[in-house]
């Protein structure tokens, strides 16, 4: 087992990174909003799924489902509200449903079918919320600027979630400290809207684009920024193999090299078939690269300041 944990960067620059710690806070106060809404979807599909049809609306839905010993449920109805056309998904279930013995003619017993199917998703829709992360997540097929930034602050789950802030903090405390707050809370915002328009353009000629969430983007754009500004800013990582523990540390260009190339390297390999937003890391590299050239190229004199505070 091998495994390379970044926790801090060499540095003793001093003063406060507003914006990083908002940022972690307002990630992590989302995340308990988020799990919170989880807990009241799975109850509310628990509590329908159990009692909310009756024997009559069961019967006639298993016309659809052609399995008479299950309940239809979560299974049967989420497709339906996932679709982007509900009437249309409806209709072809109807379409497939056993004909009614009840009826003479199959036009009426189809349509008396698509009469309970209708108002038995109506029921599902009105008690089943839906997830806070579904309503955060920015869709790339939807050039919404709100979800663009309502995604940043999401995660999937709490390992993404602790990852992401783990390495924002490393990298983003430096780049508000050297950039100053007002200038770096202008970076972060470019960063945000910059890595969601990257996913969309990247994914727009596929229908299968998943939605996204994730701060990782702009992870990638302050760790791009700080190697450019101060490349040899050391980073301390915990190497582990096996038994075998040591604090390593490793210059942010080299670390940058690393995690753009590994990223390149990815995203050829894997093209779409990723569930990681290869996409967003790249453009957040693109963006932290031209802001980082900035400083490097123009602003030489606030980053000589600064560099003895990363010897």
């Amino acid at each position: 087992m091998l495994m390379l944990m970044p926790y801090r960067i060499d540095a003793r620059k001093r003063g406060l990174p507003l914006i990083t710690v908002l940022i972690c806070l307002i990630s992590g106060v989302v995340f308990w909003e988020q799990v919170e809404s989880e807990r009241q979807y799975r109850a509310s599909i628990e509590s329908f799924c159990s009692s909310a049809l009756d024997d009559h609306a069961i019967s006639i839905l298993q016309t659809i489902t052609h399995d008479k010993r299950q309940r239809p449920c979560f299974s049967f109805f989420n497709p339906i509200r996932e679709a982007s056309d509900p009437e249309a998904a409806m209709a072809e279930l109807v379409a497939q449903a056993e004909p009614l013995d009840i009826f003479v003619s199959p036009i009426d017993g189809q349509a008396y079918i698509a009469s309970v199917l209708r108002d038995s998703y109506e029921y599902y829709d009105r008690a089943i919320p839906e997830l806070l992360t579904d309503k955060l997540a920015y869709d790339p097929k939807d050039l919404d600027w709100t979800r663009m930034i309502t995604a940043t602050f999401s995660h999937g789950d709490l390992g993404h979630l602790l990852g992401n802030l783990l390495f924002f903090y490393i990298f983003a405390a430096s780049v508000e400290l050297l950039m100053g707050t007002l200038t770096f809370a202008v970076f972060i915002s470019v960063a945000t809207i910059g890595t969601s328009l990257a996913y969309s353009f990247t994914v727009m000629h596929l229908e299968t684009a998943l939605p996204t969430v994730g701060l990782s983007g702009v992870v990638m754009a302050c760790l791009v920024a700080l190697a450019l500004m101060m490349p040899g800013a050391r980073i301390r990582h915990l190497l582990w193999i096996i038994l075998y523990f040591r604090v390593i540390r490793i210059p942010a260009f080299f670390l940058m090299l690393w995690y753009v190339g590994w990223d390149i390297y990815d995203m050829r390999r894997l093209g779409n078939d990723s569930l990681i937003n290869y996409a967003a890391h790249l453009g957040g590299a693109l963006i932290g690269g031209l802001i980082g050239a900035y400083y490097a190229f123009f602003r030489r004199d606030l980053l000589d300041r600064a560099r003895v505070h990363y010897s």
